[in-house]
């Protein structure tokens, strides 16, 4: 398998820099129902993860050189904190760290209480309906992180951790799959190289507000967006 590491160039500086960065946040913990969350995802303890890493403000549009590579700052659930707008990077460890990256995303909105717009959809299994919009770009170099010539993600790519911290159990129900319509949904036949794609996801919640942690292909540490 292969091992991937995260880049994060964000639109703000994110250790101290934003009222959101400095927010105290509770430790998740998790429910004995909860089939696919593992203490894996949380803790301070980040094993051989690699170094490379950079924070850089991305409305930094001159001709400067980008910042040296730098670790992230990671949260007490070891997720790195980050703002709607903020981009995220992936890369593997063992290719070059320089654009164009495998993938690069930035979540675009995020919507409590959505209203579904699918022709069979449902009502919240849990209480209300969470969209996530985001910009995926992908590089010609996919495969180095992906396990075919595509990505697909879905709604198990993400968590809802609520203000008490507690993970959230089966937010990727059959009524958050139907609630978006056909030309919102992922496209089926997944994102490939030197692709642009903007796409929603839907989440079943009972939370109103709390944490949105995206965490895809396997990474132990994702980007933690507050809502």
């Amino acid at each position: 398998m292969k091992r991937i590491a995260t880049l994060l160039l964000a639109g703000l500086v994110l250790a101290g820099c934003s009222s959101e960065s400095d927010r105290a946040l509770p430790e998740a913990t998790y429910s004995d129902e909860a089939d696919n969350v593992g203490d894996d995802n949380v803790g301070d303890d980040k094993g051989d993860w690699p170094s490379e890493w950079a924070t850089t403000p991305s409305d930094d549009v001159g001709e400067t050189e980008p910042a040296a590579p730098a670790e992230p700052e990671y949260n007490a659930r070891g997720h790195i904190e980050t703002n709607v707008g903020d981009e995220g990077i992936v890369f593997a460890t063992d290719a070059p760290t320089e654009p164009p990256y495998p993938l690069t995303f930035t979540v675009t909105a995020i919507e409590p209480n959505y209203q579904c717009t699918g022709e069979w959809s449902e009502p919240s299994e849990n209480g209300q309906f969470l969209a996530v919009s985001m910009t995926l770009v992908t590089g010609p170099d996919l495969q180095d992180i992906s396990f075919g010539d595509s990505l697909d993600f879905s709604g198990s790519d993400f968590q809802i951790i609520g203000t008490d911290g507690v993970v959230e159990n089966n937010i990727d129900t059959l009524a958050a799959y139907s609630c978006l319509s056909d030309s919102e949904s992922f496209p089926t036949s997944g994102v490939g190289p030197s692709l642009t794609a903007n796409v929603k996801f839907v989440l079943d919640t009972k939370a109103a507000s709390g944490y949105l942690v995206f965490e895809p292909l396997g990474l132990q540490h994702g980007w933690e967006y507050a809502f």
